[in-house]
């Protein structure tokens, strides 16, 4: 499993929508602007992956959701972004 079904099957799992991961980043992140939906999108499709503090946004962002804890969705993501990587993705 590659980040990007990674983070749709947590998603439809969960029956979370970009925009309410949005919305739920913006009241985290110190700023107040959280993860764009379009990047969340591209995250969805596989055509970005997140920065280190945006791991950090997104992972927060799914607890708030899920009320799993926030080091499951830390470690996850970067499992399957690593996965992706020494598979030569993104390279």
């Amino acid at each position: 499993m590659n980040f990007a079904t990674y983070l749709k099957s947590i998603m439809e799992e969960h029956a979370l929508k970009a925009a309410s991961v949005h919305e739920v980043s913006k009241d985290i992140d110190e700023k107040g602007r959280g993860l764009a939906p379009a990047h969340i999108s591209m995250f969805l499709s596989g055509k970005r992956y997140p920065s280190a503090s945006s791991i950090l946004l997104l992972a927060s962002s799914l607890s708030e959701l899920t009320e799993k804890p926030r080091e499951t969705f830390i470690l996850g993501i970067l499992s399957h972004i690593e996965k992706d990587f020494s598979k030569g993705v993104g390279r």
